[in-house]
């Protein structure tokens, strides 16, 4: 009996003792619990510095491999605004975490082990593992709280890195856009300013040629916008320079939109649907502006401006113009003049920065040396025309009399003079321009002739990535997303333009024989087919265009169909294709088509798919949140937000894709 009640005695003790292991096993996994949860808010914490939402950030802590750690832009603002000690700190956190979690391991199994046999029919090594786990409590535990401390140090010192870049983003943001090589935008957005009231001429030049069935035009939308255009100040072509808004006012002097003619048959289907059986003729728009004398001709002057010292203690030059403006420089320059002393042209001989303008309201003779040095001024700053790009060599330098050139009035004369005999670069003739300024030459281009161009629609092309699994490159993505939005600021911001005003994917076309694949070019530049004989708010294949209208939710279609177009292009499948919890079912109604998008951008796959900086500028033009009143894309106001919150954006996404740029801010 006595040795019956010390062994009961005992095992009541070792049942103590592991009832209280088991207690102490529970709070040491609730202090590693607070601590995961710690961590993982010190993670959403650091990823709150580099842009990424709440939502985002905890799908990338569930999955290592998210694409989002493998994005170049991403993995570049990481480094640059959590620096190295944030990643050392973390490597040391996760090795005392997997030491933690070896020791919990271990201890599961052999409880699992024990638990399976009754302790009442325990063996003696049964019994010598409890005391085993008895040790633990007693030793392996203390083992496992310095773990749990090392671990709370860690965190703490990680919060602390974070608050501490935190507080330095608050005060101090670095500023990525003011290199020295990148062009000033105020500049980069006169000059597609420009480029879109000579658009306007050229829209309504081909509008009033003749109309027939058997030819189409597709306009290519990147035409050499870095290579041709040379800003022009004329003060009889644009208002006061001192009377405009942000950005410079320009004309251009010349510059060529690319086209490809294709010979068509009647077709029964729509014209988003593949073309493969025609035949394409490539040729160059050339639009020039005309001198006011054409026998005068154009003389070119160079001339010593006035030297006068300034407050920056550089020498500074003027030129004064016909309507008392002028212009300040440091650099020498020259001036293009018509034979009645008009300026038609002003070009800098050295780089300068910055130009100031000077609006006179009080005439005063000018000096000898044609400086203006009294009166009333209104001045701003613009910024200065850059260098001259090399010419293209397709197009003839020297100048065409007009007299010389034939007119052309409709595609099929114009096709009669692309016969084969005539294969020589020349002129083939003008189109009757609505602007008695400019002139619009017509040129071959290389290559001349397609036999089978193959023309898709952006639409079929997304459908064949989707049914045969294929890659669109993320270089493709993007570049046709910047020339999109660039081509829609100089070739659809005003009425009857060259993009309808509800265009989709299916007016997008590629010419898919065109040019060969590119590692950074596959699909080819993008085209528009312009539609001159509808009126500007028609929609092929829908009703009536006045209901659709006052039925759309959006507050610019333009913008609404880019937002549409980029969504479809960031995730390389069409509208409905894309995963999302929306119920509403496929239609071409456009309230299903806006509510679906806006049930995908709420999501934040957009941004796990191309980043950040990509999804903002789509929902800034699918909400038309430009920070102003109204959505027509006509208006100044509206044209230059758009130009810095949506093209330079993109420009930037593409340049730190392509390993050219830093990220955007």
């Amino acid at each position: 009996m006595e040795i019956g009640g010390v062994l009961l005695g005992a095992i009541a003790l070792l049942i103590l003792d592991i009832r209280k292991h088991e207690k102490g096993l529970k709070g040491c996994c609730d202090s590693i619990t607070a601590q995961k949860g710690l961590y993982a808010d010190t993670w959403t914490l650091a990823l709150s510095l580099v842009k990424v939402e709440k939502d985002l950030a905890a799908v990338m802590l569930e999955d290592e491999n998210d694409p989002q750690w493998k994005d170049p832009y991403f993995l570049k603002l990481w480094t640059e605004t959590l620096g190295g000690h944030f990643d050392a700190g973390v490597r040391v956190t996760q090795d005392t975490l997997k030491e933690i979690e070896e020791i919990l391991s271990r201890v599961q199994q052999f409880r699992k082990r024990t638990r399976q046999d009754s302790f009442i029919k325990a063996s003696r090594s049964a019994v010598d593992e409890q005391f085993w786990r008895l040790g633990w409590g007693l030793k392996g535990k203390d083992v496992l709280w310095e773990l749990i401390n090392t671990l709370r140090a860690q965190n703490q010192d990680l919060k602390n890195i974070c608050d501490q870049r935190g507080a330095f983003q608050r005060t101090w943001r670095p500023k990525f856009r003011e290199l020295k090589s990148y062009q000033d935008p105020d500049l980069l957005l006169a000059r597609l300013l420009a480029i879109r009231e000579v658009s306007k001429t050229l829209y309504g030049s081909l509008a009033g040629m003749s109309t027939c069935c058997c030819h189409r035009i597709n306009l290519r939308l990147q035409f050499d916008i870095d290579e041709t255009l040379e800003p022009v100040l004329d003060p009889k072509r644009v208002s006061p320079i001192a009377q405009t808004g942000s950005s410079p006012p320009a004309i251009v002097r010349s510059t060529r939109f690319r086209l490809i003619v294709t010979k068509e048959g009647k077709r029964d289907g729509p014209i988003s649907q593949p073309v493969r059986n025609c035949s394409g003729t490539c040729i160059v728009i050339s639009s020039e502006l005309e001198s006011e004398e054409s026998g005068a001709g154009i003389l070119r002057l160079k001339r010593r401006m006035t030297v006068e010292s300034q407050n920056e203690g550089l020498p500074q030059k003027r030129v004064r113009f016909a309507d008392s403006q002028f212009i300040e420089t440091s650099s020498s320059w020259t001036v293009t003049t018509s034979g009645s002393g008009r300026v038609l042209d002003l070009e800098a001989e050295l780089e300068t920065k910055r130009l100031k303008t000077t609006s006179r309201f009080n005439r005063q003779p000018a000096g000898s040396d044609g400086a203006i040095i009294t009166g009333k001024q209104r001045e701003t700053t613009i910024a200065t025309p850059p260098p001259k790009f090399p010419e293209d060599p397709t197009i003839p330098k020297t100048s065409i009399p007009p007299q010389r050139v034939a007119e052309i009035d409709s595609l099929c004369f114009l096709m009669q003079r692309l016969a084969p005999e005539n294969s020589e670069n020349h002129c083939l003739g003008r189109i009757k321009s609505c602007d008695t300024v400019r002139r619009h030459l017509i040129y071959r281009d290389q290559p001349s002739d397609l036999r089978t161009p193959r023309r898709m629609s952006l639409e079929t092309i997304l459908d064949e990535i989707t049914l045969h699994e294929l890659t669109f490159y993320r270089d493709d993505r993007l570049r046709i997303s910047l020339t999109l939005s660039k081509s829609l600021l100089h070739l659809g911001s005003f009425s009857r333009s060259f993009f309808q005003e509800r265009w989709r994917s299916r007016d997008i076309f590629f010419f898919r024989a065109l040019q060969p694949p590119t590692p950074t070019a596959t699909i080819g530049e993008p085209y528009v087919i312009p539609i001159f004989d509808k009126a500007p708010n028609s929609i092929e294949g829908e009703g009536d265009a006045n209901d659709e209208a006052l039925a759309s939710p959006a507050r610019s279609e333009q913008l609404l169909s880019l937002a549409l177009t980029l969504i479809e292009i960031g995730f390389g499948k069409r509208l409905w294709k894309i995963p999302s919890q929306s119920k509403i079912r496929e239609k071409a109604d456009s309230i299903a088509e806006y509510m679906r998008a806006k049930d995908i951008l709420k999501s934040t796959l957009l941004e796990r798919e191309m980043g950040v900086p990509f999804a903002q500028v789509v929902r800034r033009c699918f909400f038309c949140d430009f920070g102003i009143d109204g959505g027509d894309l006509s208006k100044e106001e509206l044209q230059d937000i758009f130009y810095k919150r949506v093209v330079v954006p993109l420009e930037h996404c593409l340049k730190t894709h392509l390993g050219g740029g830093l990220p955007y801010e």
